[in-house]
């Protein structure tokens, strides 16, 4: 195999990748390895960097789905295209494919599926979901206006509803009943956060269709 620091245009397309150019990059564009073993300098036990550092990679939240079930691969946000993405790494070979080129792209909300089919993500007001192979996406729902999301999203353990909170001044909303974007209460304004916060102040939307 070619070292990463090593790789050119031409060893690229011969091994079936495509180098973006500036600017260009697009969802779908597929990446080289650049894992790399090393002695840790303090204590000597080897380390496996799965990532560059010259770019800003980081995991989900830590209460989404970041691996699938069987640990083949791992879903993470990177800046390495000029703006925070969605990527997806084959951990046995550690090349990576961008899932995403969505403006506003909100890294703590991305969460593979239960199904380890699909992602979901927001983008801005919007939430998207996104076939984890095809890349087909589908808009499920989109922040009213006069109201802001709260931080933090969620997919239920059965993969039929994403879970977040809505405020407007004073007010927070959310709830679990089913039906698209079914909304059980308002009450006075608590932080509604998807991370932590009680039930009662989250927004569910029915994921409803199948890929």
């Amino acid at each position: 195999m070619v070292p990463a620091s090593r790789f050119t245009r031409r060893s690229l397309l011969a091994a079936g990748l495509e180098l973006p150019l500036s600017g260009q990059v697009k969802k779908g564009t597929e990446f080289p390895a650049e894992s790399k073993r090393y002695a840790d300098p303090s204590t000597e036990l080897e380390v496996f960097r799965l990532t560059d550092p010259e770019h800003t990679s980081t995991l989900p939240a830590y209460y989404n789905r970041a691996t699938t079930r069987n640990s083949g691969t791992l879903l993470f946000c990177s800046d390495r295209s000029g703006s925070q993405q969605a990527f997806r790494m084959d951990l046995k070979t550690a090349q990576m494919r961008q899932l995403t080129d969505a403006k506003g792209f909100d890294g703590s909300s991305l969460t593979l599926t239960p199904d380890n089919r699909s992602f979901c993500y927001f983008a801005g007001r919007v939430l998207w979901i996104s076939n984890l192979t095809s890349l087909r996406e589908r808009k499920l729902y989109e922040i009213p206006e006069g109201w802001e999301r709260c931080p933090g999203m969620s997919v239920g353990p059965a993969g039929t509803h994403a879970i977040f909170g809505e405020r407007k001044s004073d007010t927070s909303r959310g709830g679990f009943e089913r039906g698209a974007g079914a909304v059980c209460n308002e009450r006075p304004d608590r932080p509604a956060d998807a991370r932590a916060d009680p039930l009662p102040q989250r927004r569910s939307v029915a994921l409803a269709g199948q890929f």
